[in-house]
């Protein structure tokens, strides 16, 4: 499979920073400016103080894989397997 036939995300207000950040050169993920909490998926709600308060930060990238899984079976349209669905815990 390649890039052009993967899904695309769709991109709303929540999101929007995460998934443009890249053409910058940054990865952006959802932080809030009350806890200062870093999450994803990004979210218009704090999963830690519940603040509405939210931003982005830019975060290095670099981080440790804590868990993973190979997909054999066919969950996600239009990701055919197998593919990799890992959890990363990042340096922040």
């Amino acid at each position: 499979m390649t890039g052009e036939d993967r899904p695309v995300p769709v991109v709303d207000d929540d999101s929007r920073d995460f998934w443009c950040g890249g053409a910058t050169g940054q990865l952006l993920i959802g932080a809030c400016t009350v806890c200062e909490r870093l999450f994803h998926p990004p979210a218009p709600i704090c999963p830690g103080c519940y603040s509405r308060s939210i931003g982005s930060r830019r975060v290095s990238g670099r981080g440790t894989v804590e868990s993973y899984t190979v997909v054999r079976r066919p969950w996600v349209p239009g990701y055919e397997p197998p593919y990799v669905v890992a959890r990363v815990v990042l340096a922040e």
